[in-house]
C-alpha cells in the first residue's frame, strides 16, 4: 500500500514545479495536488516503527526494497512532519546505512 501511495504522488513527466530532494544529489517532481494525500502519508509514516526508520535497510522493506522509494519515503516523512532525516541534505552521505530518520515528538509534529 505504501509503495502505491508514494508512486501516486511522483510526477514522472517532470511537469510539476514542486520538487522533493531525496538525497544531496537526487530530486523528484511531485504531482500537482499531492498535498491532498498529506494526511494519509503522515498517518502511514507515523505507523512505521522507530526501529525501522532508524535503518534504511529495514525501512526499505516498507516499500518493496526499492532504494529510491525508500529515499522518497524518508523525504516525504520529513516533509509531512512525521520525522527528521539524518543526516541533513547539506552533508555528504558517505555511510551505507544513511540516511535514516528520527521520530519527532508530538509537540514537534504540531509546530
Amino acid at each position: 500500500m505504501l509503495h502505491e501511495l508514494l508512486s501516486s504522488i511522483i510526477d514522472l513527466e517532470n511537469m510539476s514545479l514542486e520538487k522533493i530532494r531525496l538525497s544531496p544529489d537526487l530530486e523528484l517532481h511531485l504531482k500537482h495536488g499531492w498535498e491532498d494525500k498529506k494526511t494519509l502519508l503522515k498517518k502511514e509514516c507515523l505507523n512505521i516503527s522507530s526501529e525501522k526508520i532508524s535503518n534504511k535497510m529495514l525501512l526499505s522493506g516498507e516499500v518493496g526494497g526499492s532504494e529510491n522509494m525508500t529515499l522518497l519515503l524518508l523525504a516525504i516523512g520529513e516533509k509531512v512532519g512525521a520525522w527528521e532525516r539524518f543526516p541533513s541534505l547539506s552533508v555528504d552521505w558517505n555511510l551505507p546505512h544513511w540516511p535514516c530518520a528520527i521520530q519527532l515528538t508530538q509537540q514537534q509534529r504540531h509546530q
